[in-house]
């Protein structure tokens, strides 16, 4: 008889299959978190459909589709990934995104190109915003740059990381997340390798409240102090 795991979200009841390659040890975030999260990435996924921009979910998020089919209910991380050519067109829209009340702020990079001169290079950036119960809920957006070869781009931590293969994210796939259909890479678990998440054997250890509420809290946290540092930095380049 097989091991299974279960654990509700919206009121709906899940069941997972446990096996040699998945062992879960923990108890879901708050119901509410989960559910807020959940919100996020189907409002933007909506939002980027309708304006033609390809994404895919990358990093916890794309973990949380391999395993659970849905949201990573152990992670309040959110990660996409979106072309780098996308970039100007995403600009032009973000008013609509403040419209509804998401606060977008874009991360910089100095960097020197191909003519050896300075410039300034956007590398991704957050949504936040706020859903049930005044939770916050943060959304990290990486742009990715792409050649014939191969797939990279940096995260909030300004870590280059790289896919070996073009074709670990494309061509990006709709599949069932949830009750709706998101965006996910053409192989997930290599994308899951380039994030260091190793979907051969996957152990989500059981943590206290008290552990919880940090990790949650640091998402935030980081989110903010991303944009503290991405706005000195940008300003010490003006001088």
């Amino acid at each position: 008889m097989q091991n299974r795991y279960h654990y509700k979200l919206n009121g709906i009841e899940h069941e997972i299959i446990l096996n040699h390659t998945l062992c879960i040890e923990d108890t879901p975030l708050d119901e509410k978190i989960l559910c807020s999260n959940k919100y996020m990435l189907k409002y933007i996924n909506d939002f980027l459909d309708f304006n033609c921009i390809e994404y895919c979910l990358l990093g916890n998020s794309v973990l949380g589709f391999y395993v659970f089919q849905g949201i990573n209910i152990f992670s309040p991380i959110l990660e996409i990934g979106i072309l780098s050519h996308y970039i100007e067109k995403f600009k032009k829209i973000i008013k609509d995104l403040e419209e509804d009340s998401i606060e977008v702020k874009f991360i910089d990079e100095k960097c020197v190109d191909e003519m050896g001169q300075k410039k300034i290079k956007t590398i991704g950036c957050t949504l936040k915003t706020v859903f049930l119960d005044k939770i916050k809920t943060v959304l990290n957006i990486y742009f990715m740059e792409s050649d014939e070869d191969s797939i990279s781009l940096y995260n909030l931590d300004k870590k280059k990381i790289s896919l070996s293969s073009f074709y670990d994210v494309f061509p990006i796939q709709k599949k069932v997340f949830e009750d709706f259909q998101i965006s996910v890479p053409n192989k997930p678990v290599n994308v899951c390798s380039a994030f260091g998440i190793n979907c051969n054997y996957i152990v989500f250890l059981k943590k206290n409240k008290i552990q919880k509420k940090k990790i949650v809290e640091e998402v935030v946290e980081t989110s903010e102090n991303v944009w503290i540092e991405n706005i000195q930095s940008f300003m010490k380049s003006f001088f």
